[in-house]
Order: C-alpha cells, then sequence, then structure tokens
C-alpha cells in the first residue's frame, strides 16, 4: 500500500520525467504547457505561469511567459489575454509587484492571504487569495521565474524545497533553449536529472523505469533505477541491454496478461496498472506491480512507458493467508453442526452453517455478502452494541437470551460471540454461535409450572393433615385423657380391663397418626433437628421404660448395656427417642420369647468433642430373610405381607427413623438371620454439651425448690388460670387435670378468641392456656391483642399453646405470635405438670 509521500513522489518524477521525453520528442511550447500543467496539478493550484527573465536595450528587466494559464475572473481581465499574439509573447514589464522582490532577492515568496490593489502579483489583475514565487537559477543567475497561485488551505513552507528538481528541470530547459541547442542540453539534462534520480531512487522501496516500444515491435528499457538488482537479483545495465531477461522473468501464466494489457493500452494516454509474478534467477518468487503512463515520440513512432516497479510480495502473501485463514474458518462455519455464523467488520455475512439457516428459517435465502441487520431488522440496540463491543476485541457470551422476533415470537437462545482475526493480527470481524433453547426453556417453564402445581398439591396436602390432625386429635384428646383419669377411679377388674383396652386403642390411633404426620414432613423435605444439651444416657433409659412393661408382660428379657459415666451431647432428643421407640417397639413386636439387648458404646476419635457413639438392638425374634429385607425401608411396607396382617402397623416406622437418622448424618445397618433374630445399629458423631453431671444435678434440684416453692406460694395465693377451648369435652379434661396438678387454683374459661381478650382485660390471670383454631378468633389473634393491651399497662401474662396440630413450623408460629410455651393434643398429664411448675414459680 503507496503512502501519500510516496504517491507525491511519483508523481513529481513523473512530471519531470514526461517534461524531458516531451522537450526531446515534440515542440519545446508543449512541453513548457505541460510542465505548468503538471505543477498545477502537483500543487493542488487553480492558475499560473512559467517566465523567462530577458533584459531591453535599456537594460532593464522584463518577464516573459514560456507557459501561462488563464489568471483572470472576468471577462475585462480575460481579454488582456485573449488579445495577445501568442502565449509565448505574453510579457511583463511592470515588475514593481512581488515579481520584483522574488527576482532581486532570488528568495521564495510565500503569501496565503489577499492582496492589495497595490501589492497584487499581475496589476490589473483580480488578486488572488495564496500566492507562491519560486525563482529558477542556472550557473549562479537568476533565469526564469515560477508563480502559482490559489492553492486551496494556502501553501506549505516546504513547498519550495519539494519542487526543487522540477525547478531545475523548468531552468535547463530555458537554458536549452536560449542556446538553440535543445537536444544537447535536453540529454544532458536527462543525465543530471538520471543522476539526482537516482540518488534519491537508492532511498525509495520501488524501481523506477522509462521503457520503450517501437513502431517495429522491438522493445528496451531506457532507464532503470539502482534498486533493480534487490527486485530481480541482475543488474540495471545487464537488464537494460536485453529486455527478454526481464519477460522471461515473468510467469509464464501472467504473460499474456502483460502484453493484452499493454497493446490495451496502446497509445492512449491512460495510467497503466497490473500486477504480475516474477520468478527471479534464484527461483524465488515474488508479486511486482507495475504502474506507468504511456506517451508518444514526436515522430508517433513508438510509445514510452515511465513509471515504477513495487515488490508487493508480501502483501500478496498476507493477502493469500488471510484468503486461506478465511476459507478454513468459512469451511469450519459452513459445515459446523451448529448455528454458526461468520461476519466481516461491517457485520456482512461471509459464511454460515446449514443449522443457522434452519433455525431462523432462512433454508430458502442466500444470505452471503448481505448485513446481519438487513436479515433480521428486528435486532436491538443492546444487540447492536454486543456486535460492537465484539467487533472492539470482546468476547461475550450468555447462557440464556430472548430474542423477540418480527411476528411477536420469542426464541430463547444460547449464544457467543467471539473476534475472528486477519494474519496480521487485525480484527476481520466476528463468529457468532447460538443454540436455539426455545424447547428446553419451554420444557423448563412446564416443569416450574407443574413444580409450583406440585408444591400447591404438597402444600395443600399438609394443610389438610394439618386439619385432619387437629379433628382427628381433638376428639382423641378427650378419648385419651378421659380414659387415663377413668382409670384413676375405683373400677372392678373387667372395668379396668375394658379402660385399658380404651386408652391403648386410642393411643395406637395417635401413633398411626403421628407416623403419617412424620412420614408428610419426610417425603416434603420439611424435617427439622432441634439440637440441646441432652443427657444421653438418660434418654435411652427413660426410652426403654415406657416399653419395659409390653416386654415384660410378653416375658422377654430386656438388657441394657451403658456407659458408668453421664454424657451430655448436642443432639434432637425428641427424633432421638422417637428413633429408639420405633427400633424397641418393633423387637418387642416381632420377639416372642428369648431377649432384647441394647448395646451403647462411645468411640473415640482424633477429633474431640465430636466423638462417635455406636447404638445397636438385638433381639431373637422372627428374623427376616435377605430377599425381604429390602422392602424394610419402603413407604407402607413390611418384611413380608403376612406379618403385616399378624403384627399390624403402618409399616412406616422403619422409613421414618432411616429418614431421621439420615439427616442426623447416620444410616440404619440390619444383620437378620430367618428365624434367630435381627440386629439394627447406627452410629451418631455428637458433640459434647459443656453441661456437667454435677451442674445437671443443681438444675434439677433448683427446678425440685422452685416447684416446691411455687406449690407453698400457691397455698397463700391461689393462682388464676383461663382455659380458652371451643371443645366442651377438651374444656372440661383440662380443667380436671388443672385442677389435680393445682387444687386451689382459681380457673376461668373462653369459648373462642373474642371471649379470651374480654376475659383477660377483665380479670389478668396469670397462666392462659390458649388453644389455636377456634371460631371467631383464633388462637394467634387472640394472643397479639392480648400482647398489644399489655404493652400499654407493663403487663406479662404466660400464654401456653394447646394446638392438635402436630405439623412442621406450628411451634414456631406459636412462639413468634408471642405464646411462651407449646403442648400438643392429647395432653401429657406430666408436661402439663411440667410447664405450670416451671412458669408458677
Amino acid at each position: 500500500m503507496q503512502t501519500d509521500y510516496e504517491k507525491r513522489y511519483l508523481a513529481l518524477l513523473d512530471a519531470i520525467t514526461r517534461a524531458q521525453s516531451t522537450f526531446i520528442s515534440s515542440d519545446h511550447q508543449d512541453a513548457f504547457q505541460q510542465l505548468l500543467k503538471d505543477l498545477l496539478l502537483l500543487t493542488e493550484s487553480e492558475f499560473g505561469l512559467i517566465g523567462e527573465v530577458l533584459f531591453n536595450a535599456a537594460g532593464e528587466p522584463y518577464l516573459k511567459a514560456q507557459s501561462i494559464s488563464d489568471i483572470s475572473w472576468n471577462q475585462t481581465e480575460k481579454g488582456a489575454i485573449e488579445n495577445s499574439d501568442k502565449i509565448n509573447n505574453f510579457e511583463f514589464s511592470n515588475l514593481e509587484t512581488l515579481f520584483e522582490h522574488a527576482l532581486f532577492t532570488g528568495e521564495p515568496i510565500l503569501f496565503n492571504q489577499t492582496f492589495t490593489e497595490k501589492s497584487k502579483p499581475i496589476p490589473g489583475f483580480s488578486p488572488p487569495h495564496s500566492f507562491l514565487g519560486l525563482p529558477i537559477r542556472h550557473l549562479g543567475k537568476i533565469t526564469a521565474l515560477v508563480c502559482i497561485a490559489n492553492k486551496k488551505g494556502g501553501y506549505e513552507e516546504s513547498i519550495a524545497k519539494f519542487l526543487e528538481p522540477l525547478l531545475l528541470t523548468i531552468g535547463q530547459l530555458i537554458e536549452a533553449r536560449r542556446s538553440q541547442n535543445i537536444r544537447k542540453f535536453a540529454e544532458e539534462a536527462y543525465k543530471q536529472s538520471t543522476e539526482r534520480f537516482e540518488r534519491m531512487a537508492k532511498t525509495i522501496p520501488f524501481v523506477l523505469y522509462d521503457y520503450i516500444m517501437h513502431k517495429n515491435g522491438k522493445s528496451e528499457f531506457l532507464y532503470l533505477s539502482p534498486r533493480c538488482f534487490d527486485f530481480f537479483e541482475m543488474d540495471a545495465p545487464q537488464m537494460q541491454n536485453d529486455f527478454k531477461l526481464f519477460f522471461n522473468m515473468v510467469h509464464p501464466h501472467d504473460r499474456a496478461k502483460l502484453r493484452s494489457g499493454v497493446f490495451r493500452i496502446g497509445r492512449k494516454s491512460t495510467q497503466f496498472d497490473v500486477e504480475l509474478r516474477m520468478i527471479t534467477p534464484s527461483g524465488k518468487l515474488k508479486w511486482i506491480q507495475l504502474s506507468s503512463l504511456p506517451s508518444t515520440t514526436k515522430s508517433n513512432e513508438s510509445v514510452i512507458w515511465s513509471g515504477y516497479m513495487l515488490d508487493i510480495t508480501d502483501r500478496k502473501n498476507s493477502e493469500e493467508a488471510i484468503k486461506e485463514s478465511e476459507a478454513k474458518l468459512t469451511a469450519f462455519v459452513q459445515y459446523a453442526p451448529a448455528a454458526v455464523a461468520m461476519m466481516d467488520n461491517q457485520m456482512r455475512y461471509i459464511a454460515c452453517s446449514e443449522r443457522w439457516k434452519v433455525d431462523y428459517g432462512l433454508v430458502d435465502r442466500d444470505i452471503i455478502g448481505f448485513s446481519h441487520y438487513e436479515i433480521f431488522p428486528e435486532i436491538s440496540d443492546e444487540w447492536k452494541e454486543i456486535h460492537k463491543r465484539c467487533l472492539a476485541g470482546i468476547t461475550d457470551r450468555r447462557d440464556e437470551d430472548p430474542f423477540y422476533r418480527l411476528d411477536g415470537s420469542i426464541q430463547w437462545l444460547k449464544w457467543e460471540v467471539r473476534p475472528w482475526t486477519t494474519p496480521n493480527g487485525s480484527i476481520g470481524g466476528m463468529v457468532m454461535y447460538t443454540e436455539n433453547i426455545t424447547e428446553r426453556k419451554q420444557a423448563e417453564l412446564e416443569l416450574k409450572q407443574a413444580k409450583e402445581q406440585a408444591e400447591f398439591a404438597s402444600s395443600a396436602k399438609t394443610e389438610f393433615l394439618a386439619n385432619m390432625s387437629h379433628e382427628i386429635r381433638t376428639p382423641l384428646n378427650g378419648v385419651i385423657g378421659f380414659a387415663d383419669l377413668m382409670m384413676q377411679t375405683p373400677l372392678n377388674e373387667v372395668q379396668k380391663s375394658y379402660m385399658e383396652n380404651v386408652s391403648t386403642s386410642a393411643r395406637s390411633l395417635m401413633d398411626v397418626i403421628s407416623d403419617i404426620l412424620d412420614f408428610s414432613k419426610i417425603e416434603a423435605g420439611k424435617l427439622e433437628l432441634y439440637e440441646v444439651e441432652t443427657d444421653l444416657l438418660d434418654l435411652i433409659t427413660s426410652s426403654i421404660s415406657i416399653l419395659a412393661l409390653q416386654a415384660k408382660a410378653k416375658g422377654i428379657q430386656m438388657t441394657i448395656h451403658l456407659p458408668k459415666e453421664p454424657i451430655f451431647v448436642l443432639v434432637d432428643p425428641i427424633r432421638l427417642k422417637q428413633v429408639l421407640l420405633n427400633l424397641f417397639s418393633n423387637a418387642i413386636k416381632f420377639t416372642s420369647r428369648g431377649e432384647i439387648e441394647f448395646n451403647l458404646k462411645r468411640i473415640e476419635g482424633d477429633h474431640p468433642p465430636i466423638n462417635e457413639f455406636a447404638f445397636s438392638i438385638k433381639d431373637t425374634g422372627i428374623g427376616i430373610s435377605r430377599e425381604n429385607q429390602s422392602r424394610l425401608f419402603q413407604a407402607f411396607s413390611q418384611g413380608d405381607a403376612s406379618t403385616t396382617k399378624k403384627y399390624g402397623g403402618t409399616g412406616l416406622g422403619l422409613v421414618i427413623s432411616e429418614k431421621i437418622l439420615n439427616q442426623m448424618g447416620a444410616s440404619l445397618h440390619l444383620e437378620s438371620t430367618p428365624g434367630l433374630g435381627s440386629t439394627f445399629s447406627f452410629s451418631l458423631f455428637l458433640p459434647f454439651a459443656s453441661q456437667s453431671k454435677a451442674r445437671w444435678g443443681i438444675q434439677e434440684t433448683t427446678q425440685t425448690s422452685a416447684t416446691t416453692s411455687n406449690e407453698d406460694n400457691s397455698s397463700t395465693e391461689p393462682p388464676l388460670l383461663m382455659i380458652v377451648e371451643d371443645n366442651s369435652v377438651n374444656m372440661q379434661l383440662t380443667k380436671v387435670l388443672v385442677s389435680r396438678l393445682i387444687p386451689d387454683a382459681k380457673i376461668l374459661e373462653a369459648k373462642n378468641g373474642t371471649e379470651a381478650v374480654a376475659e383477660y382485660k377483665r380479670s389478668l390471670p396469670k397462666i392462659i392456656l390458649m388453644d389455636i383454631q377456634m371460631p371467631q378468633m383464633d388462637g394467634y389473634t387472640a394472643t397479639k391483642e392480648i400482647r398489644e393491651f399489655e404493652k400499654e399497662r407493663n403487663l406479662s401474662a404466660t400464654i401456653i399453646a394447646l394446638t392438635a396440630g402436630a405439623v412442621k413450623g406450628e411451634k414456631e408460629k406459636c412462639l413468634s405470635s408471642g405464646m411462651n410455651d407449646f403442648l400438643t393434643k392429647p395432653i401429657d398429664r406430666s408436661a402439663l405438670k411440667q410447664i405450670l411448675s416451671q412458669y408458677l414459680s
């Protein structure tokens, strides 16, 4: 690629060469006219003159024009030139202008401003807006003057230096005319110019040449600049003497192109440009650009081509590399199994894959060469900004993005855009990869809707279970409570047996309900653990004592192996006790004789204060076959269908136990032999609690003292309690239980939340046993209103929830509404006693 400097320099050399060749082959006046024409083109000027300095008889200088252009702007001034005999006879005798200054100082004159009337370079003519006067010396004397004017934007100071070779040529041509020895002087000037050009040509990266083609078909180089050897591995004189040396270096496939180009241009004064492959004597392949302008000799028998040759091998190799790179990339894009498109830096398509056409409905369209924005007029400004960043060198991607089409549809895309570079490192455009994920997105939306529906169904199921739990537990509370109270009255053996059966049946039903609720919570992933400081040995012994009577009734011996030292750990005691009770209950249920052995071992590890505790329960029951063991941990299933009928149960006990242990970071293991028994085991990693055995004893003593103290206080000041319960049976049961625990307590009654709030404001009871689900106003709302009332009077009653709802979040909801504690129905007498003692202290 030629620089602006190279282009200007080549134009200057062309002008000099053309003037000299024209001066030899034609009239010198034509040469001066051509020189002025080239001069105006080189300097981008509007008009000018080339004048010879002569002297009259009185010895006064005047300026005779050898070449002049139209320097006027109106008809009056134009006539002054048209009425002169000949252009070459046009003379300027009045030199009291800028001409005078240039002639007598010998210095260039440069003005870039409008002249006044007095300072016009040519009196009587309109003033120019910029002017350049250049004196020409020959053998130390000023022989001529070059004047040009009206360059748009004015003249640079460096212009005189740039034009120096041309000015020297003009001086030589004038001197040649004076001596009437034009050819001799021209040849001498040509020789001097050639020497000067050769010195300068050594510094430019191309070969200058003059090539003549005679009428008889013979061709030769008149001139080749010194860089010839660098290009063709031959000296200039060697190639000048034999043109065939040059022609034979032209690649055979390009020779016809050279011939046709030369004959096509022929004698026309038209710029000739051609790119040829050349093979040097060493076998090196080079690309050469020839550029020249033909002119005919005076006799019109020969054509001279003056111009330059430029080595464009690097450029061509780069272009070929770019084409090869683009071809490879285009082939990759075209046959890629994904939606890929390749664009140039104007966002015009170079290539695209078939998948791209399919995904965007372009199968029947030819999009190569078209702008991406023509193909997709709906492209948003956001996308255009992404493309702009990519063409600046930034790679961008997105896993999912909506593309809004003209027809109103939404196409979901996963995409990536990255720039591609040419071999020279510049950004040639961008490659865009897209994946149509609309179907996947629709599937995700459908899945999300299905999930929401499932969650809604699960929520509805949970709400249903909560309501059913409440509705079933409420009457069961009365059944179990009054059965327990009945058994505490004098009964004969038959009556006592009947009541025990009632209580056992009711409690069994309660266990079934609890199992179903627990399984529902586990299935929904809503089972949570609440770790507290727990006496592990006490938890185990209390669990065993609950079922000890059942084992004794069946004649089963229970053997317990526990560490001697007390152990306090952080664990959810309720859930661990639930697991132990399930395992003990199963062992008793499926063992008809023999024994049940429980072992707890502390395994010291390397990570104190966390230790491993190994639990195992071994029985001598019916055992389980290997093929039936896999069914044990399936919901609503037991080891054998016949055992379901014989032993009963929901088949959820082991499933719930396994899920609870999984949440604790453990799992349940089984070893069993049919007819010999089974061993269930698991290991828990539990952190030690900070509480010591001694401290635990102190707390128990303090608690007992508080209870005793409370009972003493109650004897002096009977406590005032309020029971809020909408079910009359449960109201009666709760009153009986409270009356037996605190005989002198005064008990107030409220059937719903509204009555409870009003009664509290009247009587200010110390403890409120609050049911949750009630008509008119529920327990949560009633508690909030009571707390609002208390804020204004600095009061604080103890509110204990009594709820038949045993689902996840019930306790938290009660406490967050302002209640102090929580009891579930059926009400456990010992739990009620403990909580009343705690808050009456």
